[in-house]
């Protein structure tokens, strides 16, 4: 039998937030528990935080590959230790999709 606190709760969690459930190999948990554990954080803020870092790693490599794939449109090499993209890459990944550069930015910049 639940309390009408525990039940709000509930209501609450259910209309706030999203549940996202993993399996990790045995052992894993109580290796996560103990990191987040070391920088007072939950479980559930470690993991956030850790996934949410791997997603703007993402995003900030597609957003290099879009400057990369610009710059070689203009015919202007990048030529910094950012660039991810050399010329053979470019057609690598153009004839992999079957397009040609300017379609394959497109395709980049909708993602």
């Amino acid at each position: 039998m639940t309390t009408p606190h525990t039940r709000a709760v509930a209501k609450y969690n259910a209309k706030t937030y999203d549940q996202v459930k993993i399996n990790v190999p045995k052992g894993w948990r109580e290796k996560v528990q103990a990191a987040a554990a070391d920088i007072g954080e939950s479980m559930t803020q470690y993991m956030a935080y850790a996934t949410l870092k791997r997603m703007e790693g993402a995003v900030m490599k597609r957003y290099r590959i879009v400057d990369n794939l610009e710059m070689w449109l203009g015919n202007q090499p990048p030529t910094d230790e950012n660039t991810i993209i050399d010329e053979k890459e470019l057609a690598r990944l153009a004839n992999e999709w079957g397009k040609d550069a300017k379609a394959l930015l497109q395709d980049l910049e909708e993602i």
